[in-house]
């Protein structure tokens, strides 16, 4: 490799970072912005370097006749040597460098520093499952992906999840029924030393989804008649109260049953057109497959489901209508924006929405609409009141009766809602 850096050249790197801090705010923001695109650029080199090391090792192993399956033994633990990880994790991002060969558009954007090395893990596993064009496929319209930089992991998945859905969804099916085979439980100590311990459970999205909304709300309820824990400590002990049967006075109340949120295309629902796949509010993508499951099982297990219509905007794909005169989001309008962002708005943030807010303050004259309102989590929506607002892309869209130009075609979805029985107790 002609362009390899000289150890010279690398160490020099770290003159200036490893320098006293100077400047005022603003200088030492924008640092901070430029060190991590570095950063994840380094990565990528790392990436780039672990191919030349496989493709090294090999040509050494064949030289002194190892058998070809052989002969890239050694390849990960010594990358993982170098680089100060774990022999499991160097197999990992050696995996990886050879699965972004055949993503170069997404290759390009780890090494321009719009990925972190996680990120591009992400977006390559669901890359994986795909084959021959449809992988081709995937790689551009993921790299066409606008404003992927300020986006967060968990946006980045979904996107990613969004698009092999749309190219191959029985190969998306095929995988969830395999994983669905391996969901269990883990007890874990924390690496501490204070008494505590993880519980672990792999479920299925929609079992979580339910379990976590189902705690969630007996939570709420608790603090609201003054249990003197917080939110977080409530939603532990009711989960042991549930599962034991014991726990603190006024948590062993049974399970309720929950509403569940799905929203896909009508065409979906009733076509089988699987050009779009269903959304599970507040947890993203999921094939329009399981999504028909979910209603069907709701349906014969004599469930409450509710069908509302919505449309989005087919240049988007973003949910479109709906305002309010009042200064509060009416609990409709609320929802209406929870189903169209489906995470916390702030670029990087991929956290649950707890919070729905004006992008532009009431005071300021905005207005309380779907244009002017944006789902955020409690620590962002918070933060926003000393750093000020974050744009996020893509903004959020006017509604077409307030668009200056012309009338946008709106494409009908379904909001599918349908109640969730859990049984947890033993």
């Amino acid at each position: 490799m002609t362009d390899t850096l000289t150890t010279e050249q690398i160490r020099g790197f770290g003159v200036p970072v490893t320098g006293p801090v100077d400047g005022g705010l603003d200088e030492i923001c924008a640092e901070l912005g430029e060190l991590e695109t570095l950063k994840h650029q380094i990565e990528a080199r790392q990436a780039r370097l672990a191919l030349e090391v496989d493709r090294l090792m090999r040509e050494r192993a064949a030289a002194q006749g190892v058998p070809t399956q052989r002969q890239g033994k050694g390849v990960a633990e010594l990358v993982a040597r170098e680089r100060r990880i774990s022999p499991a994790h160097g197999r990992t991002v050696v995996a990886l460098a050879k699965q972004l060969r055949g993503l170069p558009q997404t290759f390009d954007l780890f090494a321009a520093g719009d990925l972190s090395e996680h990120q591009a893990l992400v977006v390559a596993r669901e890359a994986a499952i795909l084959e021959g064009p449809d992988r081709l496929a995937f790689d551009i319209r993921f790299a066409a992906t606008a404003g992927v930089k300020e986006m967060g992991t968990r946006k980045i998945a979904h996107r990613a999840q969004a698009i092999a859905l749309g190219l191959d969804e029985e190969a998306v099916v095929r995988r969830r029924d395999k994983a669905v085979a391996d969901r269990h439980v883990t007890v874990q100590p924390t690496d501490r030393g204070d008494g505590m311990g993880w519980l672990k459970a792999l479920l299925p999205i929609e079992q979580l989804a339910a379990i976590k909304d189902d705690l969630a709300t007996a939570a709420d309820t608790a603090v609201a008649l003054g249990v003197d824990a917080t939110r977080s400590q409530v939603m532990a002990d009711t989960l042991v109260a549930r599962l034991t049967g014991t726990g603190p006075v006024g948590l062993e109340q049974p399970a309720q049953p929950m509403t569940i949120d799905l929203v896909m295309t009508a065409e979906a629902l009733l076509e089988h057109d699987h050009r779009e796949p269903a959304l599970l509010a507040g947890y993203g993508p999921i094939p329009n497959q399981l999504a028909k499951r979910l209603i069907e099982t709701a349906v014969l297990d004599l469930q409450k489901v509710e069908l509302r219509r919505l449309f989005t905007a087919p240049e988007t794909g973003e949910l479109v209508t709906m305002e309010s005169k009042a200064r509060l989001f009416p609990k409709a309008l609320a929802q209406f924006i929870r189903l169209r962002d489906q995470l916390c708005r702030t670029p990087g943030c991929g956290a649950t929405i707890a919070h729905i807010d004006h992008v532009e303050d009431w005071d300021s004259g905005g207005t309380t609409t779907v244009a002017n309102g944006e789902g955020l989590c409690r620590q962002c929506n918070w933060a926003k009141q000393v750093i000020g607002h974050q744009h996020s892309h893509p903004p959020p869209l006017l509604t077409p009766s307030a668009s200056t130009g012309p009338a946008i075609p709106r494409r009908p979805h379904l909001v599918i809602g349908y109640d969730a029985d859990l049984e947890l107790a033993a």
